[in-house]
């Protein structure tokens, strides 16, 4: 997604993989909503029909919009099973001990725009991390029906 009037805000993160191994560090959050008080990010590492690993980073306080989290995930994967595999961030408020999905990114080889160009810029040979940000795209709500 790369329209900054349907996000909620943005992320900062680098993707680095060498060796079975993908490292994900987790720099900033910004033009949040005003009303966030504390954030972390939930990292889910999704293949084909499932979930397969869960991470997330520790709880920060939203200060001026912005959130810092500069905190590395490291995640073992041999690259066969890393190209058929999605990453996604949910970027989660936590208010008084409740916590709420508000938005995520979803990094893979069935996205499209930027999330699809950091993902395979990502499967290049580097020798350094891929940082990028990205816009939070908003969880989409579903109404009860009576």
């Amino acid at each position: 997604m790369d329209d900054p009037d349907c996000s909620v805000g943005e992320i900062r993160f680098s993707l680095f993989y060498q060796k079975d191994r993908l490292s994900i560090i987790i720099f900033r959050a910004q033009k949040l909503d005003p009303s966030i008080n504390e954030a972390m990010v939930r990292i889910y590492l999704v293949q084909p029909g499932r979930r397969v690993l869960k991470k997330k980073t520790s709880v920060k306080p939203v200060i001026d919009h912005c959130v810092d989290f500069s905190e590395s995930i490291f995640i073992n994967i041999s690259q066969s099973k890393l190209q058929k595999s999605n990453i996604r961030l949910s970027f989660v408020a936590i208010d008084y001990q409740n916590t709420n999905s508000v938005g995520h990114v979803t990094i893979g080889p069935r996205t499209s725009g930027k999330e699809l160009g950091h993902w395979q810029r990502l499967l290049l040979p580097h020798d350094r991390p891929i940082m990028m940000s990205h816009y939070i795209k908003p969880k989409i709500r579903t109404q009860k029906r009576d």
